[in-house]
């Protein structure tokens, strides 16, 4: 008698601990868009909160796409940063900031070219809309990803979680300015 009690226990915990690891997995096997399925669902998503009517919305899905390509194609390759920064020479470091400078150069250069065609068809509120959203051009991809990265990155950096992260965003905090 004591043995089967002991056994059932057993059982039952087995069970427990499998049944947890099986949901685990589930959770964990998101479908994986390819770049274009991604891209689709971006110009969906944005399209629905532009709410685009249905003339708009052909105009717009074709210029978006390609709007989205061009950002994409501005930003550096991922795979080239896979050194550990303090392995870096000087030179490295020197390139490394220059090259994102001209990232940076070439990323508003496409955002004022599209800018220009976006106004063509859609109203300014809408421009408005689109340029304001977080990540539309891949900039804070990394902690746009997790909500714990950004604002443990507001505690260090001493801004309030819902301060804008950048200098240029119309509601972004003044700076004090350093008496002469």
């Amino acid at each position: 008698m004591r043995t089967n009690r002991l056994f059932l226990l057993l059982a039952m915990v087995a069970g427990m601990s499998v049944s947890s690891v099986f949901a685990q997995n589930q959770k964990m096997q998101k479908p994986q868009l390819t770049p274009e399925q991604r891209i689709e669902k971006r110009v969906e998503v944005m399209q629905r909160k532009l709410m685009l009517d249905d003339k708009t919305a052909a105009k717009f899905a074709p210029l978006y796409k390609e709007y989205l390509e061009a950002m994409k194609n501005c930003m550096p390759d991922p795979k080239e940063k896979k050194r550990p920064e303090n392995a870096l020479t000087d030179a490295q470091i020197d390139k490394q900031i220059t090259d994102r400078f001209a990232a940076h150069r070439k990323m508003l250069d496409t955002q004022e070219k599209y800018y220009q065609q976006f106004k063509k068809i859609l109203t300014m509120r809408q421009v408005e809309t689109l340029f304001n959203t977080p990540c539309h051009s891949g900039m804070n991809k990394d902690r746009m990803k997790s909500g714990h990265r950004k604002s443990e990155f507001d505690r260090r950096m001493g801004r309030p979680e819902s301060a804008p992260v950048c200098p240029m965003h119309p509601n972004a905090p003044e700076s004090p300015q350093p008496e002469v």
